[in-house]
């Protein structure tokens, strides 16, 4: 959890440190390596420090664990953790978007048309960070009744260039 926050420190400082991000980017890398090789055995672990510590960090831990494994019931309950605190929320974020879109796109999709605002806006925030592309889906989720999904939907208008979207971004902006 710990390398997870620093990563992020680095990511976005600016100037961005290209060698810092590097070496902390391998030792995180290493460091989930080994908890998804404990599997099963390091859920409990993974919990208890999210339980003590409740910070992104360790919520980002627990969200790459589950979603890694597809474990349904694991992922709920890190769903659940990220509602029950804002502050640890970009954790649940940051596993589904440091994981590739292969490893993801089994939750994003049906959680962007969840009826559930908060799965809603993590799935677009995850196609956002991925820029991909969510084609027929954009134009809903631009008119969402969730302020922070549309949020979320500009900012993924705007990284994937979609031009079809200036109407709505321009009415957004009055």
């Amino acid at each position: 959890s710990f390398f997870w926050v620093q990563r992020q420190a680095l990511a976005m400082a600016d100037p961005t440190d290209p060698a810092a991000l590097a070496q902390v980017s391998a030792r995180l890398a290493a460091n989930l390596d080994g908890i998804l090789i404990a599997g099963e055995a390091a859920w409990p672990l993974v919990v208890e420090q999210f339980e003590e510590h409740d910070g992104p960090g360790e919520l980002f831990v627990a969200a790459f664990l589950a979603i890694s494994a597809r474990d349904d019931r694991r992922i709920a309950q890190v769903v659940e953790f990220a509602k029950a605190n804002k502050q640890a929320e970009m954790g649940l974020q940051g596993a589904l978007s440091q994981l590739p879109p292969q490893q993801t796109g089994y939750l994003v999709r049906p959680w962007i048309a969840s009826t559930d605002p908060f799965k809603c806006r993590m799935a677009t925030a995850t196609i956002a960070d991925h820029r991909v592309d969510a084609k027929n889906s954009l134009g809903p989720l631009l008119n969402h009744a969730d302020v922070a999904v549309r949020i979320e939907a500009y900012r993924l208008a705007g990284l994937t260039s979609r031009k079809d979207a200036l109407g709505a971004l321009s009415a957004a902006l009055q």
